[in-house]
Order: structure tokens, then C-alpha cells, then sequence
């Protein structure tokens, strides 16, 4: 049987990661995603029109659930097929400064209210990561490891709020090397479809975003950070696969899949 239900791809972006890339990307390739029944929900038209009622849902008694709907907005309709959703910085609390904690584990009010906002659709969730040895926002903080730096925890997090939704991991370490692949799987079309010129456009919007760069290497003084942030990394890529309705992608845009256990792991 052919699912006929909606799917709502949605990227919540960590700090720095790919700010407007897929929403640029939408803006280049209309007409594709017009003909691929694809409609994509700007940042504008989601903190005006659906970010607060998500929160409302979300803060609501069971009993009186308000009853907003994604069709109710006025650029979807039954034909789409497609839903995306691109928030940069989703995952970040504004209010307070930017340490790890904050950057990571803030849980917004509106994960909670998306089952039922888009009640009859299919949920799939889009997260980019990178080796927290290379991530900006964390190494420049100075910050000693903790589990407050881990995308596994951070995977857990978003499916505990949202149980039913599936989640990407991308886990890239260059920019550009999946871009046409992350791009494509967010707005609903088929990445051969694309002309040269169409996926060269994406693979130099990528290279010219901001991807998390630290603005100094970790110094050579915090050499044991250095190793700490590295194994916390591959740790997290052997964690993520084993999460129910997790799904990692590496850089080729390829699935991870979890390392079988060996007799050593039992014991």
C-alpha cells in the first residue's frame, strides 16, 4: 500500500551550521519543487504563523488541545507531498548566553506540539552534526567536556519530545560533500533530477555558509580536551545508530549503520 501521508521534513539547526542553506536553496529550485508537489514554510512564516501555536499545544491540558492545523496555512494544501521547514539556531536559547549547555539541551516549547499541529503527516526530523573538536561555538566557549556536548544525548532529547517523528543525523565533517544530498532530502526531490549547474549551485552555497568553524584551534595546552572532544565524537557516531528511529548519514551520503556487538561488549 502506497503511504498517501504527507511528509513534513524538518532541519532544526544547531548554531552556525548551514543558516539559509536549504531555504536558498528553495528559492533557486522552485519550479522543481513545484512540479515535485513540494512547498517550503519560510522562517518568517513559521514564527508568525505556526512556532506559537505549537507552543500553545504544547502548554495546553490534554482536554483542550487548540484544534490549528498545518493546512490552515494558507500557502499548503492537499496536494503538497512534501512539507519543509528550515529554523537555523532552532536549538539555541536566545535569552542567555552561548555555552554548550544552552546550545544543546534548551528543549523548545514547540517540539512538543508539532505531533499534533501535524497530525495525519509523517514527521522526519533533519540535524547536522560535526566532530565537536571542529565545532565552533563549543570550542571557543574553553568549556571541559561533558555530556552536555554529545549529539547522541541531544538525539534523545528531540525523540523523547517528539516519539512518533523519524531523525536524521548528518554527520559531515566537510560542508559541501553531502550538501546536494541534505538539500534535496529536506524539499522532497530527487537529487538526479538536478542539472550540473543546479547541484554546483548548492555545493558553492554550502562551501560559503557558516559551518561552525572555531575562530582558533584548540592550543596545544589543552591537548587532553583535544582527545576528549575526538573520542566524544565517535562515541556519539556508534551511539546514534542505535537510537530507535535514528537514522545517520555520513559525509558520501551514505547510511550508517550500528557495529554489531562483539562477546567483549557483553561482558
Amino acid at each position: 500500500m502506497v503511504n498517501d501521508r504527507p511528509r513534513v521534513n524538518i532541519h532544526l539547526g544547531a548554531r552556525d551550521i548551514f543558516p539559509t542553506l536549504v531555504r536558498k536553496s528553495a528559492a533557486a529550485l522552485a519550479e522543481q519543487m513545484r512540479q515535485s508537489s513540494s512547498v517550503f514554510i519560510s522562517p518568517e512564516m513559521f514564527k508568525a504563523d505556526v512556532q506559537w501555536q505549537l507552543s500553545s499545544i504544547a502548554g495546553a491540558p490534554d482536554f483542550e488541545v487548540p484544534t490549528s492545523s498545518y493546512l490552515s496555512l494558507p500557502s499548503i494544501s492537499n496536494e503538497h507531498r512534501t512539507i519543509a521547514i528550515s529554523q537555523h539556531a532552532t536549538l539555541i536559547d536566545t535569552k542567555g548566553p552561548s555555552t554548550s549547555g544552552i546550545l544543546y539541551f534548551r528543549q523548545p516549547d514547540f517540539l512538543l506540539g508539532l505531533e499534533d499541529y501535524f497530525d495525519g503527516a509523517n514527521i522526519h526530523v533533519h540535524l547536522i552534526v560535526t566532530c565537536q573538536h571542529d565545532y565552533g561555538p563549543l570550542v571557543d566557549t574553553r568549556q571541559t567536556v561533558s555530556t552536555h556536548v554529545s549529539w547522541s544525548k541531544l538525539a534523545t532529547n528531540i525523540m523523547a519530545c517528539i516519539p512518533s517523528a523519524h531523525l536524521t543525523v548528518w554527520a559531515i565533517e566537510k560542508p559541501e560533500t553531502c550538501a546536494v544530498s541534505f538539500v534535496t532530502t529536506v524539499l522532497g526531490l530527487d537529487p538526479h533530477s538536478l542539472s550540473e549547474a543546479e547541484r554546483s549551485l548548492i555545493i558553492r552555497d554550502a562551501a560559503q555558509q557558516r559551518f561552525a568553524q572555531p575562530k582558533k584551534p584548540i592550543p596545544d595546552a589543552l591537548e587532553d580536551i583535544s582527545i576528549q572532544l575526538d573520542s566524544l565524537y565517535d562515541f556519539d557516531i556508534q551511539k546514534l545508530p542505535t537510537i530507535p528511529r535514528v537514522m545517520v548519514m555520513n559525509a558520501d551520503g551514505n547510511q550508517l549503520r550500528p557495529k554489531p556487538a562483539t562477546a567483549q561488549d557483553d561482558t
